[in-house]
């Protein structure tokens, strides 16, 4: 079902045949940035998909540093619980979809979710 679920959104956004059965996937994703997908699917253990998109420093650091470290925070209810950071003259944010969790749909709102956390 896991696999069904991430192949699904493959479909969604364009791609007919997204299989993560053989290690991380990662897309160069016009105007949104750098996608890598992960899945942890050890036997006996629940799965976990992570989404980290990174691309190149917004216009603004400043407000962007302070709206991702905001959102970081758990008193602020997030969405998804994210992990961020910058590296060079690229920010990243993460998130991690536990197998309950892990949707065609819901993966598509955790992209749409982090790509709006570093809109330029």
């Amino acid at each position: 079902m896991v696999y069904d679920e991430i192949e699904e959104f493959g479909r969604r956004i364009g791609l007919s045949a997204l299989d993560l059965g053989n290690g991380p996937v990662t897309l160069d994703i016009e105007e949104i940035g750098r996608l890598t997908l992960t899945l942890q699917n050890a036997p006996g253990q629940e799965a976990e998909l992570s989404l980290m998109l990174v691309r190149e420093f917004p216009q603004e650091p400043a407000k962007t540093a302070r709206k991702l470290l905001r959102e970081a925070d758990w008193r602020t209810n997030p969405p998804y619980t994210i992990q961020t950071g910058v590296l060079n003259e690229r920010v990243f944010v993460l998130t991690r979809l536990p197998e309950s969790r892990i949707l065609a749909a819901e993966i598509e709102n955790a992209l749409r979710y982090l790509t709006a956390l570093i809109a330029n």
